[in-house]
């Protein structure tokens, strides 16, 4: 008997991979939320100014006890006060030895009933009854994050793992209800928080999930979507990613190929053959400026006989459809043995794979296209593809045609029918899978963890997901969430709506697609974003992958040294947004570009943590007085000077002695302000910037607490002023943190600040 948190499993055949023991020592009293701490001899208000270091106060009882009285607060205490009328026997089931454990498999039943009581009531009387749920919802959440922080950033053993465990079913049941009372109170989505739980996390990495995988789920994932991705499971938990483990700064070291790979058969013990390209096909159609498409088709309808058809496509041809051309193109993982160094082939047993994928396409634009187009394809029943493996000549005497591909590269995703995902994970899926399932496969894949797939994925029109005997393809909210929601409960549809908004975030990135030629700074934000989750095998393709996303021709790239690529990137850019200055990690040592990160990919780049809200708008004075003006866009300095950006700043005169990471600066006629030193992954510590060596230092300021550190050096006669790029470092009020221990050393390493209004500083 599989016991736990079943309200997040919707078909029969997934067992729920984790249990939570029930270990109340008494049962709620019934009585008020707020105060059921009081009555039961605890003071949890101590836990609120705890700190890692010192750890919780146990009340004088033990980990046991807390856990215990936990949950009966925050599990059953919440059911009863929210929903009101709950049969605790109906939360608490047996396992074959008797022994108790939590089950949340009557949890949507009773939100649908809850729904069902909240709907016919009065506008005043619904309002009454909300304001109640949120003040527990909020007094619940504030008590359970804060243990759950503590116990993340402290140094406790095996016998706290009872409390993790407790937490973490609060937290789920938590999600669920804050889910259902934002749908019936408000009718709208409630879209939880990324979680970092680190119960889930020992759980994962447990049964085998890389930790590159676990890290980016909970930097990103929501906590119920993470568990139903456990409860899926992954055929990567198969691999031993134990030096993934040891490695954990950079990615999945087993997504990475080298000089000895081989392509792989479908099974282990297939031996079939291989099946080459028609190469002088392929050279004659990217010899003509059109890019080719492979047909697979059977030969004189023998089972174990394929062949492969070329056709070809002028994706600058004016008449080509807006809705994409006759084909779709694959994308995939090398490490998932679809590629190939040495020649353009592939064992048969993988082609007849991929002819049964783009068999279930009929009635897809791609089809429907070949047989307007009267493609080879569409009289076998099939639709044409376009495979780098199979379409990208390897010989070295042909690099003219692989450098052409590449140059193509964003046309033949942007401009195909569709796009066409291979990954294990996802093809696995049976065919009874549920939309949920495959966007949630495709969140935590290994496809969508690799460089070159953000690309391939983000410009696709219409992404197709293969599972089992049928193919997924999410175009809109109603293609994973009918209009009518009757057959589904509350929890679910939560759920797939979360889903679906990471998918369009995360995986199909359509407002960095819609971004590409009217905002492309905002494109270039989106997919930064997204690459510092991500690898690749080739570190010199990052800046290649970056202009071919946003359309610029990479053949300066193509023909420069891998060491001068980000340079010469940053100077292709159509725009540079002063966002760039905030990304972790190296610096490039080339003047004028010091203060570029060398590498936007895992564990670089821009980090939503580290990622600050710039001004828009500013005031500046002119001879009318003051007025209001939009914050004129950053720039590369035509003297190569570095990035000129305009903001504000405090300007800061030269100390004595050395200063601590954490100092505060006291400005006149306005406040103290507490700076933090942040890990900016660059490998130099706070120590080595000296500001005592020089008569200026300064910090750039945005519209929220993230920061940067420069030193300036001097005036130019233009007005700008010269600084150079040292550490991004975090601003607040001292008032903000005046209770809080280690501020005092802000105290200490006190300087004398002075405010500078908005101007044009150059950053090197």
């Amino acid at each position: 008997m599989w016991l736990g948190m079943e309200h997040l499993l919707f078909r029969d055949d997934i067992l729920p991979p984790i249990t939570v023991p029930y270990i109340c020592s008494e049962d709620y009293d019934g009585g008020d939320f707020h105060s059921f701490p009081e009555r039961r001899g605890w003071d949890v208000s101590t836990w609120q100014w705890s700190t890692p270091e010192d750890g919780f106060n146990l009340n004088g009882k033990s980990v046991r006890d807390m856990a215990a009285f936990l949950q009966t607060w925050l599990f059953f205490g919440l059911l009863n006060s929210v929903l009101q009328i709950v049969l605790k026997d109906d939360f608490i089931r047996a396992d074959d030895k008797g022994q108790l454990f939590l089950t949340t498999r009557l949890l949507p039943s009773y939100l649908n009933d809850w729904e069902d009581r909240i709907t016919p009531l009065g506008e005043e009387e619904k309002k009454y009854t909300n304001d109640k749920v949120l003040t527990c919802l909020a007094e619940a959440s504030v008590t359970n994050d804060w243990l759950t922080w503590l116990l993340k950033y402290g140094e406790y053993g095996s016998d706290f793992e009872l409390l993790r465990r407790t937490l973490f079913a609060q937290t789920l049941l938590l999600e669920a209800l804050k889910g259902a009372e934002s749908q019936i109170f408000h009718g709208e989505l409630f879209s939880a928080k990324a979680r970092v739980d680190d119960f889930l996390r020992a759980q994962m990495l447990e049964a085998g999930w890389c930790i590159s995988t676990v890290d980016y789920m909970q930097e990103n994932l929501p906590l119920y979507t993470q568990t139903f991705a456990f409860s899926l499971g992954s055929v990567r938990t198969s691999l031993d990613h134990s030096q993934c483990i040891a490695d954990r700064t950079s990615g999945c070291r087993l997504s990475r190929v080298g000089q000895d790979y081989k392509p792989k058969h479908v099974t282990l013990d297939c031996q079939c053959a291989f099946i080459h390209s028609p190469i002088d096909e392929i050279i004659k159609v990217l010899r003509s400026g059109m890019i080719p498409l492979i047909t697979i088709k059977r030969v004189d309808d023998e089972p174990c006989s394929l062949n492969l058809a070329v056709d070809g496509v002028d994706l600058s041809h004016p008449d080509l459809p807006c809705i994409g051309g006759p084909y779709v193109a694959i994308t995939h993982c090398w490490a998932d043995g679809l590629g190939n160094m040495e020649e353009n082939a592939l064992p048969q047993c993988q082609l007849e794979r991929l002819r049964t994928m783009t068999q279930t396409l009929q009635g897809t634009t791609a089809a429907k296209l070949s047989a307007i187009y009267e493609m080879k394809a569409s009289r076998f029943n099939t639709v044409p593809f376009w495979f780098d493996t199979l379409c990208i000549p390897v010989k070295k005497e042909h690099q003219g045609l692989r450098d052409f591909s590449i140059q193509k590269m964003h046309d033949i995703y942007a401009k195909a029918a569709g796009v066409l995902v291979i990954d294990p994970d996802i093809q696995q899926l049976p065919f009874e899978a549920t939309p949920l399932e495959a966007m949630t496969r495709i969140l935590c894949s290994g496809w969508r963890a690799r460089l070159w797939t953000y690309q391939e994925g983000t410009l696709a029109k219409h992404l197709h997901l293969p599972v089992h005997g049928r193919t997924f393809n999410f175009y809109q909210e109603k293609d994973v969430l009918p209009l009518d929601n009757s057959g589904k409960n509350l929890i679910e549809i939560q759920l797939i709506q979360d889903a679906w908004l990471r998918y369009t975030g995360l995986v199909w990135d359509i407002v960095a697609q819609a971004s590409i030629k009217v905002s492309p700074e905002r494109a270039l934000i989106s997919m930064l974003k997204a690459i510092s989750h991500r690898v690749t095998t080739r570190q010199d393709d990052e800046t290649i992958c970056i202009a071919t996303f946003l359309g610029i021709d990479p053949t300066p790239l193509l023909q420069a040294h891998a060491e001068d690529r980000m340079s010469i990137l940053l100077a292709l850019l159509p725009v540079t947004p002063p966002e760039l200055l905030f990304a972790t990690g190296p610096r490039l040592q080339m003047k004028g570009f010091r203060w570029a990160s060398k590498s936007f990919l895992i564990p670089y780049g821009l980090d939503d943590n580290m990622l600050p809200s710039l001004p828009k708008r500013c005031i500046q004075n002119s001879a009318d007085g003051e007025v209001e003006q939009d914050i004129p866009r950053s720039f590369l300095h035509p003297d190569g000077l570095g990035l000129a950006v305009f903001l504000k700043a405090i300007r800061i005169r030269r100390p004595r002695n050395p200063i601590s990471y954490l100092f505060s600066i006291s400005i006149p006629g306005d406040c103290t302000y507490v700076i933090e030193a942040r890990d900016t992954l660059t490998g130099i510590p706070w120590e080595s910037v000296s500001l005592e060596k020089f008569d200026e230092s300064a910090i750039l300021l945005t519209e929220s607490d993230i920061s940067l550190f420069v030193e300036s050096v001097h005036e130019i006669d233009s007005g700008e002023c010269l600084a150079r790029w040292k550490f991004i470092v975090t601003v607040n009020k001292l008032s903000d943190f005046a209770n809080i221990q280690g501020f005092d050393i802000a105290e200490q390493n006190r300087l004398e600040g002075e405010y500078v209004p908005f101007r044009w500083w150059v950053v090197d």
